[in-house]
C-alpha cells in the first residue's frame, strides 16, 4: 500500500500526521518514516529510505526515527536508518540521546557506541546513559557503558553520580561492581552503604539488609577510623521532626535499635538527609512518603510534623508558588481538615 501512495500516487512522503502512543495516550506530529520506525515495520522505513524520506526529521518534542527507533528496541529499523545517515548523536528537546534510549539492550548500546555515539552526552538533567541503566538496574549495559569509556564520576543536576543513583535506586549489583572496581574513598564506600540500606528499608521495606549494609558501613568506619561528618550539627542534636531521634554513630548503637522499625525508619531519614543533603529530591520525597505512612497507621501527629518539614525544605528548594509545594501544602491542609 505505501509503495503504491509513493510511486503511482505520488504521496508526499514527508507529509505530517497525528501518531499516538499507545502507553500514554500522548499525540505527537511525526512524519510516516517516524510513525513507520516506532511501529517496527521494517519493509516501509526501507521503502521510505529508498524513496528519499529524511532519516533526520523531527516530531514536535525534537525526536528523529532513529532516536524513537531505539527506544522502542528496533535494531535492524536502527541499522537501517544509521546506513542512511541517520544522526545518533542529534537529542530531543530534553536532551535525550540514542544511547539514553537504548539502555535497555546491550546489543544496541554497543552498536551505536561502535558507530561513534557519545558515551558521556548528558540530557537537561545532566544525566548521561550511565546514570539511566542504574536507575533501571541495567548490570550488563552499565558494565559495556564503562568498558566504552563512560565517566562514573558525572553528576546529574540532583548531585548524583553513579554509585549514588546505584545506591538511591537500590540496585546493589551495580553498587557492588563499582566499589570493587573503582577508587573511591573508605569515607565515600562507608556513606553509600548507609544510603543504599536507607534505600532497601524505604523502597523495599527490608530491615535486615539495611542493617547488613548499616553494619557494613560501621565496620568500615571502626576500621579506617572514620567518624560520620555531620556538618554543622552536633552528634548529639536531636531532630523534632524524626521523633526527637539522632542518628546512630556507631554499631553498638545501631545493634540497640535493630529491633525497633520506627526508629529505623527515623535512621533512614536521617542518613538520607546527611548524605543526600536536605534539598534532595529523594530526601524530601522519602519524608513525604514516611509521613503518609504515618497517616495511614493513625499516627497523625508524626505525619504532620514530617509534611510541615517537607512543606519548609520545598519553599527553601523551590519556591511558594512551584506545583510540587503547593501540591505539599495542599496535603498538610487537607490532613489538618480531616
Amino acid at each position: 500500500i505505501v509503495e503504491y501512495l509513493v510511486t503511482t500516487c505520488s504521496a508526499n512522503i514527508e507529509q505530517r500526521g497525528m501518531y499516538e502512543v499507545q502507553d500514554d495516550h500522548s499525540v505527537h506530529k511525526v512524519t510516516p518514516l517516524w510513525c513507520a520506525a516506532v511501529a517496527g515495520k521494517v519493509k516501509v522505513v526501507e521503502l521510505l529510505v529508498k524513496h528519499g524520506a529524511d532519516v533526520n526529521s523531527e516530531s514536535d518534542t525534537g525526536s528523529t526515527p532513529v532516536r524513537s527507533a531505539c527506544f522502542m528496541t528496533h535494531l535492524e529499523i536502527v541499522t537501517i536508518l544509521v546506513k542512511a545517515q541517520a544522526d545518533i548523536q542529534r537529542p530531543n528537546y530534553n536532551g535525550g540521546t540514542c544511547l539514553i534510549n537504548s539502555v535497555q539492550s546491550v546489543e544496541l548500546c554497543e552498536f551505536l557506541l561502535k558507530h561513534g555515539a557519545d558515551v558521556n552526552a548528558q540530557d537537561i538533567q545532566c544525566k548521561t546513559a550511565l546514570h539511566y541503566a542504574i536507575q533501571e538496574h541495567r548490570f550488563a549495559t552499565t558494565k559495556l557503558l564503562l568498558q566504552y569509556g563512560a565517566i562514573p564520576f558525572l553528576v546529574s543536576r540532583y548531585g548524583d553520580d553513579a554509585l549514588q543513583t546505584a545506591c538511591i535506586k537500590g540496585a546493589w549489583e551495580i553498587f557492588d561492581y563499582l566499589v570493587d572496581n573503582l577508587p573511591y574513598s573508605p569515607e565515600r564506600v562507608a556513606s553509600c552503604f548507609e544510603l543504599l540500606g536507607s534505600t532497601f528499608l524505604d523502597e523495599h521495606h527490608d530491615s535486615q539488609k539495611a542493617i547488613q549494609y548499616w553494619k557494613a558501613a560501621c565496620d568500615i568506619r571502626e576500621k579506617f577510623g572514620l567518624k560520620k561528618s555531620l556538618d554543622s550539627r552536633n552528634p548529639t542534636d536531636k531532630s523534632p521532626s524524626y521523633t526527637d531521634r539522632r542518628e546512630f554513630m556507631d554499631w553498638a548503637e545501631l545493634e540497640s535499635i535493630a529491633l525497633d522499625l520506627d526508629a529505623m525508619r527515623m535512621q533512614s531519614l536521617l542518613i538520607c538527609e546527611r548524605i543526600l543533603g536536605r534539598l534532595h529530591k529523594d530526601t524530601i520525597y522519602r519524608i513525604i512518603y514516611r509521613g503518609a505512612a504515618y497517616a495511614d497507621s493513625l499516627q497523625y501527629q508524626h505525619c504532620i510534623d514530617l509534611w510541615k518539614y517537607a512543606l519548609e525544605l520545598r519553599v527553601d528548594k523551590d519556591s511558594i508558588l512551584f506545583f510540587d509545594t503547593c501540591y505539599t501544602a495542599q496535603a498538610l491542609v487537607k490532613l489538618l481538615l480531616d
